[in-house]
């Protein structure tokens, strides 16, 4: 509590003073957050962050419902992010910059999400005629981004089925023609293989910049098997 109360007080007054802020704006400064600023400053919160991510082991749930790591008792925490399709494999030139930033925000947890959509967003190779090849420069991309994540003490999760959509070159018996391909993966026997067959691909892929496989790194937090998916 003696860490957040300054922010909360802070972020208090702010609310309360902004609507008594009224009349001309002519006086007004531009206010800009630089996406790849990392310096120390009153508001670095990177100390927070016990890197690299997975030094305690794989992340485990204790019978009262807490998170802990295997080789530490402490409870664990985490301050989460999404990461939409293309953000996911950004150039190399920056991803150390963007998990600085990250970091700097106290971020510990990036979910790792729609990597499964079509055309260049995600990281399939042909989407426009199946869902079966993945592209190998922006996996590696991923590959790089994801380390730089885990130096500085930032776990992942991976979604395995969020947006993709099945195509005929896939092998499935008919068109998925519902957005995202929803519902009908819950059961159709077909489409989840394909669901396995992308998980294999993935998680048992070796990261050529951590020496490990995604399913035996324990940076890796956790794993969605489904996005948003339900018959209701």
């Amino acid at each position: 509590m003696k860490k957040t109360f300054p922010i909360l007080t802070f972020c208090l007054i702010l609310a309360v003073s902004l609507p008594l802020s009224g009349g001309s704006r002519d006086a007004w400064f531009p206010f800009t957050l630089p996406w790849d600023d990392s310096t120390s400053s009153v508001t670095d919160l990177s100390g927070m962050l016990d890197a690299p991510a997975g030094k305690h082991g794989f992340l485990q749930v204790t019978p009262d419902g807490q998170f802990r790591f295997e080789q530490n008792p402490a409870r664990v925490r985490f301050v989460g992010a999404v990461n939409v399709a293309t953000s996911n494999f950004p150039d190399k030139a920056i991803s150390r910059k963007l998990a600085n930033r990250a970091a700097k925000f106290g971020i510990n947890l990036i979910r790792v999400h729609l990597i499964d959509v079509d055309g260049s967003s995600g990281l399939f190779s042909h989407s426009s005629a199946n869902t079966l090849d993945l592209d190998a420069a922006r996996l590696d991309r991923m590959d790089y981004f994801l380390k730089c994540l885990k130096d500085r003490g930032i776990y992942y999760n991976f979604c395995i089925q969020s947006g993709r959509e099945f195509k005929q070159g896939d092998g499935v018996d008919a068109p998925v023609r519902n957005s995202q391909s929803k519902y009908v993966t819950l059961f159709n026997e077909t489409l989840i293989d394909l669901q396995k067959d992308f998980a294999e691909k993935t998680l048992r892929h070796v990261n050529p910049y951590t020496g490990l496989a995604y399913a035996d790194d324990p940076a890796l937090a956790s794993i969605e098997l489904t996005n948003e998916n339900s018959l209701f």
